[in-house]
C-alpha cells in the first residue's frame, strides 16, 4: 500500500490511503446523520422554515426524516464490520 505523501503526520502514523479513504466514507455519513437527526438536524429546521403550513410540526419533520438516518446508521455499521467495501471499485 502506498503511503500518503507530502503529510508528515500521515508518515508518522503510516496511514495508507486505503484507511483515508474508509475514514473519509464513515464521516460522510456520520455529517449526513448529524445534519438530519436531532437535537440540531440542520436540514429538518430548513425544511420548516421553508413550510408555511403552521399544521406541520418540526417533530413531523423528524419522524419523517427518521427510516432515512437509521438506513444511514446501518451504512456506517456495515463500514465499521466490513472495512473492505470501502475498496471495492479501487
Amino acid at each position: 500500500m502506498q503511503i500518503i505523501k507530502g503529510n508528515p503526520a500521515a508518515w508518522v502514523l503510516a496511514i495508507t490511503l486505503a484507511a483515508a479513504g474508509q475514514s473519509a466514507r464513515a464521516e460522510t455519513f456520520s455529517i449526513n446523520v448529524a445534519s438530519g437527526s436531532p437535537p440540531m438536524g440542520l436540514s429538518a429546521h430548513v425544511v420548516k422554515s421553508s413550510l408555511n403550513d403552521p399544521n406541520i410540526s418540526l417533530a413531523d419533520i423528524f419522524l419523517g426524516a427518521a427510516p432515512f438516518v437509521f438506513g444511514m446508521l446501518g451504512v456506517i455499521g456495515l463500514l465499521i464490520l466490513f472495512p473492505q467495501i470501502t475498496r471495492v471499485f479501487l
